[in-house]
């Protein structure tokens, strides 16, 4: 449940600084290409302020899941180590793309030193749980596999 409230709560905080954001806009867009002119930068600052609680509140789910996997020894404890680095580090990546949106004429490189950042620590990840998963396989109980009755 905390990592759904905080969920929303990213929500409501990105959802609050774009109103205040349109609110504040003068003139006020009236026809669609105005609109399509300020919606990046809406929905940068809606990115900028939802994302950090947002990603905790997803890295709050996947941890509970992980320790729900662990108690129950079951090897996609692993899977959800590697997706809780994957959500964690993300965050960074849609925090610089927020910037760029808000402000165009930002340099990119930020975003890509992020994203090439997210690979190696995906694939860093991934090995050391191979490996983890390896060593203590014997931890994890084998599936019982179901017999289907004819």
């Amino acid at each position: 449940m905390a990592g759904f409230l905080l969920i929303a709560l990213g929500l409501y905080q990105g959802g609050f600084q774009a109103s205040n954001l349109i609110g504040s806009l003068n003139p006020a867009p009236t026809h669609l290409p105005e609109w399509l002119g300020v919606l990046p930068r809406i929905l940068g600052e809606f990115l900028a302020q939802s994302i950090a609680l947002m990603v905790i509140g997803v890295c709050v789910l996947l941890s509970g899941r992980a320790i729900r996997w662990f108690f129950e020894r079951d090897s996609r404890l692993f899977r959800t180590i590697v997706m809780l680095v994957v959500a964690a580090w993300s965050s960074q990546i849609f925090y610089e793309a927020s910037q760029i949106l808000i402000r165009p004429t930002l340099a990119y490189e930020r975003l890509v030193f992020g994203i090439v950042i997210g690979i190696f620590l995906t694939i860093a990840s991934f090995l050391i749980t191979m490996v983890l998963h390896r060593k203590y396989h014997s931890f994890f109980r084998e599936k019982v596999a179901k017999v289907e009755e004819g």
